[in-house]
């Protein structure tokens, strides 16, 4: 991701403006890149997805969900 990246804008990941890093995940989103041998950029781009999502998500006594933000943003109470 930090290669494809430096692509776009010669820049790491956490350097770029919003719609960069956003043009970097559609990169990735829609397979117009490979990853590594093996692995595609949707492949990858899901799998970073998912584990957002269950970081965000989850049971905050795992480590992730810190205070509960991700609950609260959906309204849930635990």
């Amino acid at each position: 991701m930090e290669a494809l990246a430096h692509e776009v804008t010669g820049g790491t990941f956490a350097e770029l403006q919003f719609t960069d890093q956003t043009n970097v995940l559609q990169k990735l989103e829609h397979d117009h890149t490979p990853i590594t041998e093996g692995l595609s950029g949707r492949e990858f781009f899901e799998l970073m997805r998912k584990h957002t999502l269950e970081g965000s998500f989850s049971e905050p006594t795992h480590g992730g969900n810190r205070d509960s933000i991700g609950w609260k943003v959906l309204g849930f109470v635990g």
